[in-house]
């Protein structure tokens, strides 16, 4: 519902009554903007152990048994929270509106990050491994096949003249790596296509039935993959979209599954703080005996959606304006494989951290004040004509 100058604002719960997810969140006011920033730097400090030199240093990896590292939770948080932004924009607004608006959200910063790495960070890491010779345009595979291959968002190519084979990441892989955190945007827009699909047959009619049944599709092979763990990583090669496996799309399909479910039974799913803490609990516990695939990651959906309407006031504001959460997910990586390149590597493990952030933060700043932001601001002033729904409102939030 729309209030006032087209902001949104819950509704009160009713007195007597336990407040539920629709009452409690607001677009404008949630704590979201924190969590993305959070979840990145998460994937940061994950990323520096293997591209350290410290692959088997991860705590969350560690404390868990080996089911997930700290860079895994976060992606599948980031997950949950697209699934239930998503499938709120999706409900909301046609699917000419959602799809264009899905389409400038990930593809322009995406798009600026291939160019960026290709003819910045590989020229200079070209320079700094083998001087002024030349000969870097023509190199195999080369910058031009990097940002060509890798446009349709599948990651075809991660290789850019060689270079990076040395860094502690490389000889771990045996290959060169520029930016290793891009593989999951495929998986990020297959959900984008799914829920759009969904949207274009008119299935949301019918969202508290289709979504619960894709959910439940989901936990079924994530059951399965645990009791045979050999036949989890089913691997496939569609053209364009490069290099899929079947462990990836249910689990990280699932976390996604997992925050639609929780957007469409809003009105039922209640927020209270000891289902909030309990499911933090629940979080710990499937982490350290086992489970967290199938029982963990609901956990974490709750957990997650819980904190974004919970934090303080005072942290609901950080990344509301500027989000700068999908650079430093983008960017931090090369800046890390740099870093390890020139030595910092074998820094003391804080101080090469530190050192990646700092550095990250400028480029993602960039990113959402150059590109990302004035692509956003074109989702109802720039969109074409013919992705317009005659007579339909755009839904502003």
């Amino acid at each position: 519902m729309i209030f006032g100058r087209g902001r949104l604002s819950p509704p009160r719960p009713r007195a007597g009554r336990r407040a539920t997810v629709a009452e409690c969140f607001s677009s404008r006011d949630n704590a979201f903007g924190v969590l993305r920033l959070a979840l990145a730097s998460a994937v940061l400090v994950s990323h520096s152990y293997p591209l350290s030199g410290r692959p088997d240093r991860d705590p969350l990896a560690r404390f868990s048994g080996g089911q997930v590292s700290l860079g895994t939770l976060a992606v599948l948080g980031f997950f949950v929270i697209s699934g239930f932004l998503v499938t709120r924009s999706a409900l909301r607004t046609s699917f000419r509106s959602y799809a264009w608006r899905r389409f400038l959200r990930i593809f322009p910063g995406f798009w600026a990050c291939l160019v960026v790495t290709a003819f910045v960070f590989a020229p200079l890491m070209w320079l700094y491994e083998r001087g002024f010779h030349g000969g870097f345009l023509e190199s195999r595979p080369g910058p031009l096949g990097y940002v060509g291959r890798n446009v349709a968002i599948g990651m075809n190519q991660n290789d850019i003249g060689g270079l990076m084979r040395g860094t502690p990441y490389g000889l771990q892989v045996h290959a060169g790596y520029f930016d290793g955190s891009l593989w999951t945007l495929v998986y990020e827009v297959g959900c984008y296509v799914f829920v759009g699909g969904l949207v274009a047959v008119a299935v949301r009619r019918w969202a508290r039935i289709s979504v619960p049944v894709v959910a439940a599709l989901l936990l079924v092979p994530a059951v399965v993959f645990r009791l045979v763990p050999q036949h989890a990583h089913l691997l496939a090669k569609p053209p364009i979209i490069g290099l899929i496996d079947s462990y990836w799309i249910v689990t990280l399909g699932f976390a996604f599954a997992l925050g639609a479910l929780i957007e469409v039974f809003k009105e039922r799913i209640p927020v209270h703080d000891g289902l909030g803490l309990l499911s933090l609990v629940a979080l710990l516990v499937t982490l350290r005996v086992g489970g967290f695939a199938q029982f963990g990651s609901i956990a974490l959906a709750y957990a997650v959606i819980w904190l974004a309407v919970r934090l303080p006031r005072a942290m609901r504001g950080i990344g509301r304006r500027n989000d700068y959460s999908y650079g430093i997910y983008i960017y931090a990586f090369p800046v890390q494989q740099m870093l390890a390149e020139v030595g910092a590597g074998g820094w003391w493990l804080p101080l090469y951290m530190g050192t990646a952030f700092l550095l990250t933060v400028p480029l993602a700043m960039l990113s959402w004040h150059g590109v990302e932001s004035r692509a956003m601001a074109l989702r109802d002033r720039g969109r074409p004509r013919w992705l317009v729904a005659p007579g339909r409102a755009a839904f502003r939030g």
